[in-house]
């Protein structure tokens, strides 16, 4: 996964590499952030001064500065017992994102949620539910939110779908796709972009 800034920084969560990549925007290498860490990043995001980057190795959000890479934070933890998971806990960790108060969202490709975090890390509710029915979640991956702050998420699971969730009280307000790979069919998504510039 990728974040772009508006001046044309690149952030590239690089599982391989453990770490993530920042090019400028002329696509030359200018650093690297969370090498220390033994990061296996699944997404980053880039707010102010911090990359959020989703963890796949620790199953736990790290926010580090941009500049230097210093860990500020962690949210969520890594789940301890499946059979008595907390809500604020990960199993596999998989998208992000954030809205406008720093409120960070995170799914989790076998929970079957996404879950919703207060800019302190604190856990705020869950979008969806693991099960077979619509409002269900199977394999959860990436996510974004829209300018009315509704909530798309991706379902590679077997509907192949991207849900849209209300972000007031999570309640899906629609979905779309169908598994196969012929026009308007999705084979594994695993991300997407909301376009308001070009489409309605």
């Amino acid at each position: 996964n990728i974040f772009i800034e508006p001046d044309g920084t690149k952030y590239v969560a690089d599982a391989r590499s453990g770490s993530i990549l920042v090019y400028d925007v002329n696509d030359k290498l200018i650093g690297f952030l969370g090498t220390q860490l033994g990061i296996k990043p699944a997404d980053v995001y880039v707010a102010d001064n911090s990359a959020y980057v989703a963890c796949a190795n620790h199953n736990q959000v790290f926010v580090l500065d941009k500049r230097t890479g210093q860990l500020l934070n962690t949210i969520g933890k890594p789940m301890t017992n499946p059979a008595d998971a907390a809500a604020d806990e990960f199993a596999l960790i998989a998208g992000m994102t954030l809205d406008n108060a720093k409120n960070v969202y995170v799914t989790d490709k076998i929970k079957g949620v996404v879950t919703k975090f207060a800019a302190d890390g604190a856990f705020l509710r869950t979008y969806g539910r693991p099960g077979s029915l619509p409002d269900c979640l199977v394999r959860s991956k990436g996510l974004k939110l829209d300018s009315a702050d509704r909530l798309w998420v991706v379902d590679a699971g077997p509907s192949m779908a991207v849900k849209v969730f209300r972000n007031s009280d999570a309640r899906l307000l629609m979905l779309f796709g169908l598994p196969g790979t012929e026009p308007g069919q999705m084979y594994m998504p695993a991300s997407l972009v909301i376009d308001h510039d070009n489409v309605d």
